[in-house]
């Protein structure tokens, strides 16, 4: 996953006063809210940043079942 660069002026003098350096923090795990056609409520899942899509919709089905939902 992309992160973006830190600011210009991080850890350098601005107006006489030294700003701190910013230390982005690597995802781990990534919440997903899905929506599947003709079920009552989104599924829930955790995933990592490196998964893929496909990776995403055998989760989510396992999801599905292990929660017993039905289709209307």
């Amino acid at each position: 996953m992309h992160q973006p660069p830190p600011p210009a002026t991080a850890g350098k003098r601005v107006a006489g006063v030294s700003l701190p350096e910013v230390k982005l923090m690597k995802l781990t795990k990534l919440l997903f809210n899905v929506i599947v056609q003709r079920i009552l409520g989104a599924v829930m899942v955790i995933m990592s940043p490196e998964s893929t899509v496909a990776d995403l919709i055998t989760v989510v089905l396992q999801q599905y079942v292990k929660e017993g939902r039905c289709s209307t």
